[in-house]
């Protein structure tokens, strides 16, 4: 096994950024189309992606 140079670190770390965002705008999507409907599901994905991304730094 080998060290990972550093443009390989960052197109992972770049990749987990993606995941991050998709899993938080999924899971702010839903739960905010529980609770407001259409305008809800809107504000929750774009919340909920951007919480992800944060404590994907984190």
């Amino acid at each position: 096994m080998r060290e990972l140079t550093f443009e390989e670190a960052v197109e992972v770390d770049g990749q987990g950024w993606t995941s991050a965002f998709l899993t938080g705008a999924s899971a702010g999507g839903y739960a905010g189309g529980l609770i407001g409907n259409v305008p809800g599901a809107v504000v929750g994905t774009v919340v909920g992606g951007i919480t992800g991304v944060i404590l994907n730094l984190f």
